[in-house]
């Protein structure tokens, strides 16, 4: 689950996102970067993070070097990054904006969305301006590399219920889903139960809407925004199968 448009959804789990394991998928993608980019031919100085949540994956890359900004509406989320960020001691623009509404002073070299946060946008004109804030963002040239989860990965994949227990049983998170086959939206409730100082417990829930989009839909919508696509795959990079849950995508700015 990425971090959503909708600035209430997470303000709670903001403040057990990291503790509970929900940070280690966008951690791992991160340190592949580098390696993506020089796939590429590319030497990106500037990177925006966008629905960065707490702040992980921006964090990863300040400390490789590159000038990160940090984008989410959550502010929760953020101040959870501001937090993380200082102890780390790296330096990352973190600004509370919208994804479907966003604008940067000065472009950069590469936009990052990660862990499906694109699914959070239940039209395709939601979509649609998301994209165009990332090609406007982008200087020509500029790549723009996210996941989105497909309609096998939320059908079928999400049409579970599961939990998480951490080692020290100060949390428990249990969510259920349901999946609307007409709509290919995705209904995620997830409860959980965090550990307080006097040995009781405090109760989060929240609700998650995704949505699935055919590739050719998504294809079509990078294309009006001025974003041509470079590479579709799965999470190695190889052609998508059938049933992948999970696709990355590699688009660009082109120049001129």
């Amino acid at each position: 689950m990425g971090a959503p448009t909708g600035a209430g959804t997470y303000e709670e789990l903001a403040t057990i996102y990291r503790r509970a394991g929900f940070t280690r998928f966008s951690r791992a993608l991160a340190v592949r970067l580098p390696e993506l980019f020089d796939r590429f031919g590319r030497r990106p100085r500037r990177i925006c993070d966008l629905a960065c949540g707490t702040g992980d994956a921006a964090i990863q890359l300040a400390r490789e070097g590159y000038d990160v900004t940090g984008i989410d509406i959550s502010a929760r989320m953020l101040a959870e990054a501001r937090a993380l960020g200082a102890s780390a001691g790296v330096r990352v623009e973190w600004l509370q904006a919208d994804a479907r509404d966003f604008v940067l002073q000065r472009q950069v070299d590469a936009v990052t969305c990660m862990f499906d946060a694109l699914n959070y946008l239940l039209t395709a004109e939601e979509l649609g301006s998301a994209f165009k804030c990332v090609h406007d963002c982008l200087r020509p040239g500029g790549l723009f590399v996210f996941d989105m989860n497909t309609r096998a990965g939320l059908a079928e994949e999400w049409g579970t219920s599961e939990r998480i227990e951490t080692p020290d049983d100060d949390i428990f998170v249990a969510w259920q889903s349901t999946h609307d086959h007409e709509t290919d939206v995705n209904t995620l409730v997830l409860t959980a139960f965090v550990r307080q100082g006097d040995g009781l417990y405090r109760q989060i829930r929240e609700v998650h809407r995704e949505r699935a989009y055919p590739l050719a839909e998504i294809t079509q919508l990078l294309d009006q925004a001025g974003l041509d696509i470079l590479l579709v795959g799965d999470l190695q990079l190889q052609p998508l199968a059938r049933d992948s849950g999970r696709f990355l995508c590699v688009a660009e700015r082109p120049e001129g």
